[in-house]
């Protein structure tokens, strides 16, 4: 499948952009600087660019089967970065028929369907929406830009994202945590499993440690 990944050079992007190409996927990235990424692979375009820029992520977005976002913020970035990319990725996929878009964003971002959470998510969604309001509010944002649109997107939502190996040991959809936290290699892995199974088209799972 040919996929363009967005937030490649980041934590949980760079086991993603790994993971895609063990998979055999064609994968286009977009980065600000060429010499963040350290990955060189024939099945790999690394094009320069800015997602707050609309045509860059137009360029990159034209003939994909698929679009995978995976942008986090940024200690000096912009605070409504996740709302202005997907804007721009949204646009430009409807306009070049692009379909299929996966994006990430916090379990902070509830939805109708969540069950009732523990007293431990509770309190870190209560830290969110008052020490980083901004950066949560652009999530909810991201979100509602997306939904509005008719493309066959899932929102993936990941609680507290840590380091370590995939472990392929994880839950998904709408559940009450064991505990908030997940692996990124692990995120990774079910986006891909999404990608490849269509399980949740305009849902918007969780995901946490099984």
């Amino acid at each position: 499948m040919k996929l363009v990944i967005f937030g490649s050079t980041g934590r949980t992007g760079i086991p993603l952009l790994n993971q895609a190409l063990e998979k055999g996927h064609e994968v286009t990235v977009l980065v600000r600087n060429k010499n963040k990424l350290n990955i060189s692979h024939n099945n790999l375009t690394v094009v320069e660019g800015d997602v707050l820029d609309y045509q860059s992520v137009e360029k990159v977005i034209i003939g994909q089967d698929a679009v995978l976002s995976v942008i986090g913020h940024t200690k000096n970035g912009s605070k409504n970065l996740l709302t202005n990319a997907a804007t721009n990725m949204t646009n430009a996929m409807e306009v070049h028929h692009v379909k299929r878009l996966i994006s990430l964003t916090g379990a902070g971002v509830e939805v109708e369907k969540d069950v009732k959470q523990g007293i431990m998510s509770h309190l870190i969604h209560k830290a969110l929406t008052i020490f980083a309001k901004e950066l949560w509010l652009d999530s909810i944002n991201q979100k509602d830009v997306i939904v509005k649109t008719e493309l066959d997107w899932t929102i993936v939502r990941g609680p507290r994202l840590l380091e370590g190996e995939k472990t392929e040991q994880y839950q998904t959809g709408y559940f009450k945590f064991k505990k908030p936290m997940i692996n990124r290699a692990d995120v990774a892995h079910f986006i891909l499993e999404e990608l490849e199974r269509n399980q949740y088209v305009k849902e918007y799972p969780l995901i946490g440690m099984s």
